[in-house]
């Protein structure tokens, strides 16, 4: 953005910041005798917040009438009083607010004593302070976009790249993706499986402590379909020959000894609605059978069930976990696991940022 669309930009907004404040000071006037609160706070009178209101509003308007220039103090001030926490005058007024446009019932004799309080005047404010949080949003990113155009562009040394991870041989990158409204950036994850034999909890505190992360479910499928897709490089920058490819696909997927690998994702139940890492799940399966990895929500839970496919599913229960198996029968996608259970032929497959 140019120097002059940011003067007119920041003078428009100036100019509307200062008709709000002018018609804010305006309806605090109209307001004589201000007594009632709709959904059962301490009552309020008009002086108490006619004065909170009359200290921030009066002086911006004094130093903001007839100028061009920001006022970042007196910016800063006003901008902190609409943040405050309960803050208690804007909360009556935005109650106010509510039960004008019907959002709240009252009590016949409630609604008597609100004709008596000018209730169009307060709706209007508190429209009008609702327009000073806007704006004042708008003016602060208009002064963070100044300073960055004010500062000098400095050419910084280019510094020699460092391998996220000591073995970057032993780590695939994963590229990021974007599912619905759930993305994630490139990753790197271990060739090799570890941690065996813990706990998901234990798990995820070892991975914590040392700067790894689980993969989540969508993450996980994505990784088997990279492997699938046979054009798989490692942090050092090589490609992965096909043997080295199907060596880890057989480990995760091919029937065998039992052996298998947690996924971060954790199922609860919360007045009958089901969440998984404390986001409501998504429309999927929820009963067993078997699934397909071309058929997942961007959760990356299964949404169409198959009479029979390489991988069998166990649908989410309230309090249980995610994890990836495979047996002598073939591969298997458990959301039913408990947490606790740990057993040494299960471990986890690390992940890190690239």
């Amino acid at each position: 953005m140019g120097l002059l669309s940011f003067f007119s930009k920041k003078k428009r907004l100036v100019e509307k910041f200062k008709k709000i404040l002018s018609a804010t000071y305006a309806k605090i006037q109209i307001i004589d005798s201000l007594t009632f609160d709709p959904i059962g706070h301490s009552l309020k009178t008009k002086q108490e917040i006619y004065s909170s209101l009359r200290q921030t509003v009066v002086p911006l308007l004094e130093d903001w009438m007839g100028e061009d220039q920001l006022a970042p103090k007196e910016l800063k001030e006003l901008e902190s009083w609409l943040a405050e926490k309960d803050n208690p005058i804007l909360r009556e007024l935005r109650s106010m607010s509510l039960f004008l446009r019907g959002e709240h019932t009252l009590e016949p004799r409630s609604r008597r004593t609100l004709d008596q309080a000018a209730g169009s005047d307060i709706r209007d404010l508190a429209v009008l302070l609702q327009d000073l949080e806007k704006t004042i949003g708008a003016l602060r990113v208009i002064q963070l976009e100044e300073k960055v155009q004010e500062q000098p562009k400095k050419q910084l040394p280019q510094k020699k790249k460092k391998n996220a991870v000591p073995d970057p041989e032993n780590w695939i990158v994963l590229k990021g993706a974007k599912w619905g409204d759930h993305s994630y950036p490139d990753l790197l994850v271990s060739i090799k499986k570890g941690y065996d034999g813990l706990s998901f909890e234990q798990t995820r505190k070892r991975l914590q402590h040392k700067g790894c992360f689980m993969l989540s479910i969508r993450q996980f499928f994505d990784f088997i379909l990279l492997l699938e897709s046979g054009v798989v490089y490692n942090a050092k920058g090589e490609r992965l020959n096909k043997r080295a490819i199907a060596e880890i696909l057989d480990e995760i997927m091919t029937a065998g000894p039992q052996r298998g690998e947690w996924l971060n994702a954790e199922f609860k139940r919360i007045r009958n609605i089901l969440y998984i890492n404390e986001e409501e799940l998504l429309e999927c399966i929820m009963d067993n059978g078997y699934i397909s990895l071309d058929d997942l929500n961007e959760q990356g839970m299964p949404i169409r069930k198959y009479i029979q496919t390489q991988i069998r599913y166990v649908a989410p229960q309230d309090n249980s976990v995610a994890r990836f198996i495979a047996d002598s029968d073939g591969a298997a996608f458990c959301c039913n696991v408990s947490a606790a259970y740990g057993g040494k032929e299960f471990g986890v497959r690390p992940a890190s940022f690239k």
